[in-house]
């Protein structure tokens, strides 16, 4: 049986990496495409120069499919789309909390006459079918239990809500780190499955070590959703950064909470993932990050994730009903 998100990405397994701001960037991504997935460059609200330079860092370690991720938001989308033409990367990754129809019917013809996939997140069902009517080849659906912004649905419930309304492939996204959740994501519907937290204690990717540790000895429990103010919240490992904010919007009304939050996460997310500072910086992680008991290379960590998967699928032919 062809799985068709390798076919649509020309990628040999049906794992993407998933798109972190100041994180995912070219040693982490072109590991991940030369170990047979799709890495994903997370340029976020990165300059120009700075974008095109990271992308062709990128082409000179990899020669394998990799994606770009676009901000699909007025104002932020341009500079994105120079960016995509002056480097035509394999594959645009469209990112937003809530898309806008009309900026994908606009640019999405453009990317694929330049020779562009086009992969776009989705936290809510319809804008899996906006997406979709807009030509995307594929769409990632992201639960709340992932870390970074998340939906307001959880993965089990939003995934097959999304595999009965759409024709095009669908990956699952959200909570998933090892061969349970995985097995669960396809046993939902998915073809393919995007993983973030799992590759933030990759090997391959220099951040300070000290966040990696953070992950590795978080237990459950250990994450907190804020920035709700914004109306994109966002899941990390709880700290006294996600306090300050939990109790900036307990006591601001939400137009003040959300004007005091404007640019926090880049400020944060450097000093946490880079600094170390894993008390007063973003570590953006999500649920599931207690089951993260190690580093690993790359290839270690999608060869784990999907021989485990497989395990898991063929232990439940096994299962009475």
């Amino acid at each position: 049986m062809v799985n068709r998100v390798k076919e649509a990405l020309g990628i040999e397994k049906p794992v993407i990496q998933g798109a972190m701001a100041f994180t995912s960037l070219s040693p982490l991504v072109s590991a991940v495409s030369n170990a047979g997935g799709l890495g994903v460059l997370g340029l976020g609200y990165m300059p120009k120069d700075a974008s095109i330079a990271e992308i062709n860092k990128t082409k000179k370690l990899t020669e394998k499919p990799f994606a770009v991720n676009a901000i699909m938001q007025e104002g932020i989308v341009e500079q994105a789309d120079e960016v995509l033409a002056a480097t035509k990367p394999p594959v645009v990754y469209a990112d937003a909390m809530r898309l806008n129809g009309a900026l994908c019917q606009k640019y999405f013809p453009r990317w694929h006459k330049l020779g562009m996939k086009i992969i776009v997140k989705a936290s809510y069902l319809a804008d899996a079918v906006t997406a979709e009517k807009a030509g995307a080849d594929l769409v990632v659906v992201k639960g709340w239990e992932g870390g970074g912004h998340v939906s307001f649905e959880s993965t089990m419930a939003l995934v097959p809500q999304v595999v009965a309304a759409v024709n095009i492939p669908v990956v699952a996204a959200g909570g998933i780190v090892d061969g349970h959740s995985g097995a669960a994501a396809f046993a939902l519907g998915a073809e393919g499955i995007e993983m973030g937290t799992a590759f933030l204690v990759a090997d391959e990717l220099p951040i300070n070590d000290k966040a990696k540790q953070a992950i590795i000895a978080a237990g459950d429990m250990a994450t907190a959703e804020v920035s709700y103010a914004n109306d994109a919240p966002f899941r990390m490992i709880a700290n006294n950064l996600s306090d300050q904010i939990k109790d900036l919007e307990a006591t601001h009304l939400k137009a003040e909470a959300a004007q005091k939050e404007a640019g926090l996460d880049a400020k944060t997310i450097k000093m946490g993932m880079y600094q170390g500072d894993t008390q007063n910086g973003a570590i953006m992680v999500g649920q599931d990050l207690s089951l993260i008991k190690e580093t690993k290379s790359v290839k270690q960590i999608i060869a784990d994730v999907l021989q485990d998967t497989k395990n898991v699928l063929h232990s439940l032919e096994n299962v009475e009903l």
